[in-house]
């Protein structure tokens, strides 16, 4: 028998929003599940509310040139999300 620690999801962030820790503190209201996340990439700033999880490869996008965090009231997401709205 080999034991073997799965291996985790692959985590990109947006540099311009969660590259220092401040700035990633206050985006970070809580954490997301990512069990069974294969990837999670999150492009702008985004706020993740408590219970929501992610599944396969999920790309969240708030927009390129967005400076207005944008809350995401997801329960449970396994897809391309394109945050829109003005910014």
């Amino acid at each position: 028998m080999v034991l073997a620690a799965p291996k985790g999801p692959l985590v990109k962030l947006d540099d311009k929003h969660y590259k220092l820790v401040d700035k990633m503190d206050a985006l970070t209201d809580a954490v997301p599940s990512l069990i069974h996340a294969t990837s999670l990439t999150v492009r702008g700033p985004v706020r993740f509310v408590k219970g929501t999880s992610f599944a396969g490869d999920v790309l969240i996008s708030n927009g390129e040139a967005c400076s207005k965090d944008r809350w995401l009231y997801c329960c449970y997401c396994s897809c391309t999300l394109l945050l829109a709205g003005a910014c």
